[in-house]
C-alpha cells in the first residue's frame, strides 16, 4: 500500500498482504510464506502484534462470508468501505487451508493465535477438529497465564503435544474427562478468552458449575453466562438451563442471563435481605424481571420525593438562615447607632496626660483600629458599668488598658497590651499602677458607673 493511500482509512489486499489503515493503526498481515501480523508504530517501524479482531466470519447460503462485523474503530465518514473490506479479508480467506478457516470462523474474536498455531503444529489442527474450544484456549494460552504472547506461543506449541486432560490441567482448568467432555459441547462462537477465564474460575471455586453442565448435551452463550457469576447460581436449576440451551436466540447471546442480572441488581438495590427462589424456567425469570422493574421503579420515585424534600428543606433552612443573618445585620445595625448616639459613664478613675479615659463609642472604635485590638466589643461592658477603657502613652509606648470592677466594688487592672496584643514594657506597667493606686486609694464604688 503506498504512503498516500496509507494516509486515509481503507482495506486492500495485495501481493499476498491484508492492508488495514485506521485513523488509529496501520496494519498488516500476511499468511505466506509464515504467518506474520506487524502495526506501524509512532517511529515508523513495523512491529509484530497478535490482532484480536475477527478475521474470518462464517459463510452464507451462496458460499461468501456475510460481512465483517470489525469496524476497526473507523470513523462515520467511513462507514462506505465495507465493499472494500469484505473484498480484502475475502482475499485473505483465500489464502487459507479451507480447514483451518473452517475451524477458526467459528470464534468471534482472537482468531490470530489459533490461526498461527495450528499452521505451526499439526497436532493442534487436530485437536481443533476434535476439540475446538480447547485448541481455543490452548492457542490463547497467554490469557490464562499471564505470560507474554511470543512466549506463550511457544509454550502452547509444546503442550499440544500433551493429553487434552493434561493441557487443562496446565490451563488451570479440572484435569479430568469430564471436563474434557464439556469442553467438546460449548459453542465456539459463544466464547472469548475472557468468557472462558471466567469459567475456569467458576468451576474451580464451585463444583456445582460443573455439575450443571454435563447434563446439558450443548452449552451456548446463554448457558455460559448464567452459570460462570456465582452471584445468581443459586437461583439456577438445570432445567432452566435445559430450556435456555434449546433456545435458538441464546446460542450466541446471552439475553436470559442479561435479563436475571439486571433484575438481581435491582433488588440489591431496593430489598438486599429478600429471598429469592430458583427459577424452573425463562418465563419465572421475565416474571422476576418485570417485579423489579416496577419495584426498582417505585424505590427510585421514593428516594426521588425523599431528596426532593430534603433539597426543599434545605432551601427553607437556608432562607430562614439567611433571614436571620439578615435580623442580625439590622439589630446589629441599630444597635451600632444606638451606640454611636450614646456617651459613655464618667470615668470610675479620672484619668492623666498619660492614660486617657475614653467617653464614648466613637472613641472606642478609633481606639481599636489604631491598636489591631477587639477593644470595640467592651461597649456594653463599659455602658453597664463593669468595665472601663483607657488609652495610655508611655513616653513612645501606646497601650489599651481595660479595669474591671470586682465584687469588692474595687477598680482592678483587667488588661494592658501594646499594639496587636503585645505585652508592654515594665515602666508602662508600673505606671498604671501608680495610678491606680493613686487614683481609687482602695476606694469602694457601691454604686453602678452611670446610675
Amino acid at each position: 500500500m503506498s504512503a498516500a493511500a496509507a494516509s486515509r482509512p481503507g482495506f486492500a489486499f495485495a501481493d499476498g498482504v491484508l492492508w488495514i489503515n485506521t485513523p488509529n493503526a496501520e496494519m498488516r498481515i500476511r499468511w505466506r510464506p509464515s504467518p506474520i501480523a506487524e502495526e506501524r508504530t509512532s517511529r515508523g517501524e513495523w512491529r509484530e502484534f497478535w490482532p484480536d479482531f475477527r478475521l474470518l466470519e462464517p459463510a452464507g447460503a451462496e458460499g461468501t462470508p456475510r460481512r465483517f462485523t470489525v469496524d476497526l474503530c473507523l470513523p462515520p465518514e467511513a462507514q462506505d468501505l465495507a465493499g472494500s473490506k469484505q473484498a480484502a479479508f475475502t482475499a485473505f480467506r483465500s489464502e487459507l487451508p479451507d480447514r483451518f478457516s473452517q475451524v477458526t470462523e467459528r470464534f468471534c474474536c482472537n482468531q490470530w493465535a489459533l490461526l498461527r498455531m495450528m499452521q505451526r503444529q499439526k497436532g493442534v489442527a487436530d485437536l481443533a477438529q476434535s476439540n475446538p474450544v480447547l485448541a481455543y484456549c490452548l492457542a490463547n494460552n497467554h490469557q490464562f497465564r499471564n505470560h507474554p504472547q511470543h512466549v506463550a506461543a511457544i509454550e502452547g506449541l509444546f503442550q499440544s503435544r500433551k493429553k487434552q486432560k493434561e493441557i487443562l490441567a496446565w490451563l488451570g482448568f479440572p484435569g479430568t474427562e469430564p471436563m474434557v467432555r464439556l469442553m467438546r459441547k460449548i459453542l465456539p462462537g459463544a466464547v472469548s478468552p475472557s468468557i472462558l477465564r471466567c469459567l475456569r474460575n467458576a468451576i474451580n471455586e464451585d463444583q456445582r458449575v460443573l455439575e450443571m453442565l454435563t447434563h446439558l448435551r450443548e452449552v451456548t452463550a446463554g448457558v455460559l453466562d448464567l452459570v460462570v457469576d456465582l452471584r445468581v447460581l443459586d437461583f439456577v436449576t438445570p432445567r432452566l438451563l435445559s430450556e435456555i440451551a434449546a433456545a435458538p436466540e441464546e446460542r450466541l447471546d446471552a439475553r436470559v442471563a442479561s435479563m436475571l442480572f439486571d433484575a438481581y441488581a435491582r433488588l440489591k438495590m431496593t430489598d438486599p435481605q429478600r429471598h429469592v427462589r430458583q427459577f424452573t424456567n425463562v418465563g419465572k425469570i421475565s416474571e422476576f424481571y418485570r417485579e423489579t422493574a416496577a419495584e426498582y421503579a417505585a424505590h427510585v420515585a421514593r428516594r426521588t420525593q425523599i431528596e426532593q424534600e430534603r433539597q426543599a428543606r434545605a432551601a427553607e433552612e437556608q432562607r430562614l438562615q439567611r433571614e436571620a443573618n439578615r435580623l442580625r445585620r439590622e439589630e446589629n445595625r441599630r444597635r451600632r447607632e444606638k451606640l454611636w448616639a450614646q456617651q459613655f459613664p464618667q470615668p470610675p478613675i479620672q484619668g492623666t496626660d498619660s492614660i486617657r479615659p475614653i467617653a464614648n463609642y466613637g472613641e472606642l472604635v478609633a481606639e481599636g483600629n489604631a491598636q489591631r485590638n477587639c477593644v470595640a466589643s467592651y461597649a456594653d461592658r463599659v455602658l453597664e458599668g463593669w468595665t472601663y477603657i483607657y488609652s495610655v502613652r508611655n513616653m513612645d509606648e501606646r497601650a489599651t488598658l481595660s479595669i474591671i470592677r470586682g465584687g469588692d466594688g474595687i477598680w482592678r487592672c483587667d488588661e494592658l497590651k501594646r499594639g496587636g496584643n503585645r505585652r508592654v514594657r515594665r515602666s508602662t506597667v508600673n505606671l498604671v499602677r501608680q495610678w491606680l493606686r493613686e487614683g481609687s486609694q482602695n476606694k469602694l464604688f457601691p454604686r453602678s458607673i452611670g446610675n
